[in-house]
């Protein structure tokens, strides 16, 4: 391959990767209707282990298990009622370890790791103390 068309080429994927995307979208024309989905648009939480985004984005309202790695100054009331707000239920706490095991919508795993004192989330593993 000769350097010319690979100049050309290395000039096509700058010129992309600087609109966007939108060379792309207006290339297709507007009889397009393909849109990314919803829960693609958002940014999910950095506490979320991959197990639980992947939960979150195709779980919707199924229940789901699993441990909490909490701050250590958290108070189990505060996250008791918080917990139950989101349509979950705390199962389990133990202070020494700071894990608290629980139990919710999948959907709710992003408003969970939003909580004040909430380090990490990780689905499908239990404790029992």
């Amino acid at each position: 391959m000769s350097a010319r068309p690979l100049g050309a080429l290395l000039t096509c994927l700058v010129a992309l990767a600087l609109s966007g995307g939108s060379m792309i979208s207006s290339a297709m024309g507007s009889g397009s209707t393909a849109e990314a989905p919803s829960t693609m648009s958002q940014k999910l939480s950095s506490k979320l282990s991959p197990k639980a985004k992947k939960a979150l984005m195709v779980g919707g309202e199924q229940p789901v298990t699993g441990l909490v790695t909490m701050a250590p100054t958290a108070n189990r009331a505060d996250l008791e009622r918080q917990i139950a707000a989101l349509g979950g239920d705390l199962q389990s706490w133990d202070p020494i370890t700071s894990l608290a095991a629980v139990e919710l919508p999948a959907s709710m795993l992003g408003a969970l790791a939003d909580l004040d004192g909430v380090v990490h989330i990780e689905v499908g593993e239990t404790y029992r103390p």
